[in-house]
């Protein structure tokens, strides 16, 4: 089945700039070498990319409907052209929870206007793999001023108020519950349309900018 990749914020489809921007390149080089051809493996960027000198710019990438739309005409563009039945796609980092949307279809409230997505494109993903997305918002963005437009509460990535230690990022020592975060991430994670037939999340302890989310 052909492979979808989506970058997260500030990268770039394939290799810009080390450390910052290094893309798929070494994921896409793997793949080949477990027999993957050319034709199987599709990218594209979005968004600012930090390689190319636009640090700043890159931390206003938030859920918008004109990156949530790009990165949907991308997926329905690679389903088209290959003719095939299913495709997998692989995210990472931001571009986790705007592939959902993108999958999950429907309507979008955004700071760049509202938008229809349009029908669900679950029934073409066999599988669907996030790696460290933050589809409950970032712990550094608890104050909303940390970054004004990438932690928003209407489609950043505000956390809402959830443990009072959580705002160093730390692990909780007890239960607690997480209410009022970003609206776009709320109602993508209680939206009950699957992304995929099958739907995997990995993510590493150490991965600093995604937290504990």
């Amino acid at each position: 089945e052909p492979v979808i990749f989506i970058h997260g914020t500030g990268d770039a489809a394939l290799h810009v700039q080390s450390p910052t921007a290094t893309g798929w390149s070494r994921s896409i080089q793997y793949f080949l070498e477990q027999n993957y051809t050319n034709a199987e493996l599709y990218a594209t960027t979005w968004g600012d990319t930090w390689g190319s000198g636009n640090v700043l710019d890159s931390y206003n990438t938030i859920h918008t409907c004109s990156f949530v739309l790009s990165i949907r005409r991308f997926i329905k563009s690679v389903i088209d052209y290959t003719g095939a039945p299913k495709v997998d796609i692989i995210a990472h980092s931001v571009g986790v929870p705007l592939a959902r949307k993108a999958i999950k279809g429907g309507d979008l409230i955004a700071t760049d206007g509202n938008c229809t997505i349009g029908p669900p494109l679950s029934a073409n993903i066999d599988t669907f793999l996030g790696i460290a997305g933050p589809n409950y918002g970032l712990c550094t963005c608890q104050l909303a001023q940390t970054v004004p437009a990438w932690c928003n509460a209407l489609d950043g990535l505000y956390p809402g108020y959830t443990c009072e230690d959580q705002l160093s990022c730390g692990y909780t020592s007890s239960k607690c519950t997480q209410n009022n975060y970003s609206v776009f991430l709320e109602q993508l994670n209680n939206n009950p349309v699957r992304e995929a037939e099958h739907i995997y999340a990995m993510w590493s302890d150490g991965r600093c900018l995604r937290d504990n989310h």
